[in-house]
């Protein structure tokens, strides 16, 4: 359907059709273009989070929407909401001129907004003044480009927490029916949840994201200008995200359209930071030693100093002395059950006295963490073996025996 035919139907709408509220059908499987509207709308506009300061507070639809898509999509799809609460919207001053031109050429047809009404929209407008969202919307029979020109302004109102609770009622509700199955395709095929929950863990596995970066990340994806992803167009990385964290497997901290401009066009990014939970690092795991059986530790003899893992048997001693290396893997295969070691806890385990303490290195657990790794490394190439700060350290759970 032409885009102008769409906003003819959106305008009857308006006047003709009872409002039925967001998401106004729960049953549609979304595009991720959409459902990244709805979600940064509730977080932006209701919330007041993740707000950039360069935009002085002042939100336009193109933040409210990843890829390329007409205004008109962004700006009919909040339209909804006008049912729970009319927003105060600016009309920003540099169109003002291009809408004046159209108010007083506009001549009201039977039914649509008079010219009076519009006229009275636009004065406030001119004047400098807010106007309401549905006003917005009325005064696009006059002016086309108001759709571009509208600004939210979530400072200057507070939204009521029951207003908020059906608002995230409605994507909780639309994210079950993702889990569930229960969501029909339009046009397109998306994977079931099953299938868009193993894409979700193999991007973060292949990444190495928790490895490299430990529990709080950001993923990073390319998308056309409909915001698919340009790797795989069925996957829909927003809603799973989600809908991971409506099954409490991880937090979507933020979620961002990331353009990069360039001499000859534009990339779209969508960008999304969550900090994933032990469940759910546990079920990657778990699907690593599935993949992997040969990586798990089988053995340490700490009379020799060494450690059987991933079919090799690594020496940590020196010459069959004890070093830090031996001693710290020798503590830490009593506890590993994935519980964290700290540094006193593990100078107490090598017999150190208050006195031993003080005239220990500052950083000999450290260091002996770190050759562990570097010893492992050089006969499996694998390299995290250990985790590991400067005040604990523990055997990364991924290379103990599979939990049942």
């Amino acid at each position: 359907m032409p885009i102008l035919e769409k906003r003819c139907l959106f305008k009857i709408k308006l006047k003709n059709v009872k409002i039925q509220g967001m998401i106004r059908d729960l049953s549609n499987h979304l595009t991720d273009q959409e459902f990244f509207t709805y979600v940064k709308f509730f977080d932006m506009i209701l919330n007041k989070k993740n707000i950039d300061q360069d935009l002085s507070g002042e939100i336009s639809t193109h933040y409210l929407s990843i890829g390329d898509e007409d205004s008109f999509q962004r700006f009919s799809r909040l339209y909804d909401f006008v049912e729970y609460k009319d927003l105060p919207v600016k009309i920003i001053e540099s169109h003002y001129s291009s809408g004046k031109f159209s108010v007083e050429s506009y001549n009201a047809k039977p039914g649509n907004p008079t010219k009076e009404e519009i006229s009275k929209i636009y004065s406030k407008i001119a004047t400098g003044k807010n106007i309401k969202y549905s006003e917005s919307g009325r005064m696009s029979w006059a002016w086309i480009n108001v759709y571009d020109a509208t600004r939210f302004l979530p400072y200057e109102y507070e939204t009521s927490e029951e207003i908020k609770k059906v608002y995230k009622g409605k994507v909780d509700t639309y994210l079950q029916n993702l889990i569930d199955g229960k969501l029909s395709l339009v046009k397109k095929n998306y994977y079931t949840f099953p299938v868009l929950k193993e894409a979700f863990i193999r991007l973060i596995e292949e990444r190495g994201m928790i490895q490299l970066f430990g529990r709080n990340f950001v993923i990073k994806e390319e998308v056309y200008e409909s915001g698919n992803l340009k790797k795989d167009s069925n996957f829909c990385i927003i809603q799973t995200a989600y809908a991971l964290e409506y099954l409490g497997y991880l937090t979507v901290n933020n979620v961002w359209r990331d353009d990069v401009y360039g001499d000859s066009n534009t990339k779209y990014y969508v960008a999304l930071n969550i900090s994933v939970n032990d469940n759910f690092v546990d079920e990657i795991n778990n699907r690593y030693k599935k993949a992997n059986p040969k990586n798990i530790i089988t053995g340490f003899d700490k009379s020799k100093g060494v450690l059987k893992f991933a079919g090799e048997e690594i020496n940590l001693s020196l010459k069959g002395k004890e070093t830090d290396a031996s001693l710290l893997m020798n503590t830490l295969f009593k506890r590993d059950d994935t519980d964290w070691v700290y540094n006193d806890e593990i100078l107490a385990d090598w017999q150190f006295n208050d006195a031993d303490k003080k005239k220990a290195p500052k950083n000999k657990v450290y260091f002996a963490a770190k050759k562990i790794n570097e010893k492992v490394a050089m006969k499996t190439k694998i390299e995290d073996l250990i985790e590991f700060t400067t005040e604990k350290a523990r055997i990364n759970p991924r290379y103990n025996q599979i939990d049942e």
